[in-house]
């Protein structure tokens, strides 16, 4: 918790500061009033005493304690956007992590584990910061006070009056801080899993180069892969070459290593042995921005936004185009059923063939030199996958699939077999 607290920036830990001070002048204002009230006592106890005195008291009473109520908004006000501001760096702290996991980390740690670290986590986290600005400081400061005002009291009635509202004050701040420290076990367990996160290693680390000595080429050279932490090798030899305006189709029963060859090809994962060369470098030599820029890959689940058509076919643009000829090339690339003017929270409203126009479409608007399509047409009909594949002259494809007929459109087929490369034709065997 206490390394989580670094991401508090200068505004939320001057707002702490604020609020640690605000705090310690409402702890100071209540514990007068228990002094006030031994003065009231005495004053009652004291013959001939003046009846103005006691108001006197009094109304420095109501002062103290409309006043410790006054300082109690602004004190929880700097608590709640101290805590707030330091959820709000955190989160952002945490999706930057997971933009720089690669697949084996966020396979690890489940998309579920990571939405649940930076929501409910967090949450956690700013709640105890919020309270403990408040209530956990309150505890300390107030049992100090009461020490400092012990000395020279007596067992007078009066004082004991004194030490008997002293001793409310303690056992108020013990009661409120013992509910909050109740919570520390499931704060500490949500810490730890959002420090795993933060110090998570990427497997996959950028490269530093930025251009190849070519155009549109992708080879696996001798490329075997194992999952991490599996000995089983999914993938073994692997050796294959796909041209500029090429398509290769790879095909194979259920598990044979068809995926795990396209995750490979998008450096979603490192083969163990052997090297992927786009262009004439090795994938790890490219840095994030210059590979994906190159590569274009469509997973087998389409995933769509809340939207218009637009948002989702530019979806992470620097400099999203809004011309319409853009537009309808990148429509027209993508032949099919028609597509709504704007999709709704999932794309819940759109079919499985609209749905997987609109995630080809956002590839090919950032036009690729190699596409890797895993599995990712079998809500498109026949005549529309063949009329895609056209369009794609100037584009190297790799094209994993398990339906025999559209493989027929590659120019080259591959047939995988328990993660071994059995025959390359033009034809599947029946």
């Amino acid at each position: 918790m206490l390394k989580l607290l670094g991401n508090l920036h200068k505004r939320e830990r001057l707002l702490a500061v604020v609020c640690l001070l605000l705090v310690l002048g409402r702890c100071w204002l209540d514990l007068l009033l228990p002094g006030y009230m031994r003065d009231l006592t005495l004053l009652a106890q004291t013959p001939g005493s003046a009846p103005a005195m006691g108001w006197v008291i009094g109304r420095k009473m109501v002062i103290c304690g409309l006043s410790s109520l006054l300082l109690a908004v602004p004190s929880s006000w700097c608590a709640a956007q101290a805590a707030a501001g330091f959820a709000y760096a955190l989160r952002e702290t945490l999706f930057g992590k997971g933009i720089e996991l690669g697949k084996a980390e966020v396979n690890a740690f489940s998309v579920s584990g990571l939405v649940t670290c930076t929501t409910d986590d967090v949450n956690r986290l700013q709640q105890i910061l919020n309270e403990g600005l408040q209530v956990l400081v309150r505890l300390p400061v107030t049992v100090i006070l009461v020490v400092a005002r012990m000395p020279g009291r007596s067992w007078l009635s009066a004082d004991l009056m004194e030490l008997g509202g002293y001793g409310f004050y303690v056992v108020l701040s013990l009661l409120e801080a013992a509910a909050v420290l109740r919570q520390l076990p499931a704060v500490r367990s949500a810490a730890e899993r959002i420090l795993s996160v933060l110090d998570a290693e990427p497997s996959v680390q950028p490269g530093t180069r930025s251009a190849g000595r070519g155009v549109g080429s992708l080879e696996f050279r001798s490329v075997s892969f194992a999952y991490p932490g599996e000995t089983h090798r999914v993938l073994e030899n692997i050796s294959f070459r796909i041209e500029k305006g090429q398509t290769v189709a790879v095909v194979g029963a259920p598990g044979c290593g068809k995926s795990a060859l396209a995750d490979l090809a998008a450096r979603l994962y490192d083969p163990a042995e052997g090297q992927i060369i786009l262009d004439g470098l090795d994938l790890r030599e490219y840095t994030f921005e210059a590979l994906y820029n190159r590569l274009g890959y469509v997973p087998q689940k389409a995933r769509v936004f809340s939207g218009s058509v637009r948002s989702n076919l530019f979806f992470g643009e620097r400099e999203a185009s809004d011309r319409e000829p853009e537009l309808k090339a990148v429509l027209e690339g993508i032949p099919g059923e028609g597509l709504p003017d704007r999709v709704e929270h999932g794309g819940e409203t759109l079919s499985n063939g609209q749905r997987q126009r609109l995630a080809i479409g956002r590839v090919l608007a950032r036009k690729p030199e190699v596409l890797i399509l895993d599995d990712c047409l079998s809500g498109l009909d026949h005549q529309a996958c063949r009329k895609l594949l056209e369009g794609l002259q100037n584009t190297a494809v790799l094209l994993i699939t398990g339906q025999r007929d559209l493989a027929q459109m590659a120019d080259q087929i591959l047939v995988l077999e328990q993660g071994r490369l059995v025959s390359a034709g033009q034809e599947v065997e029946q």
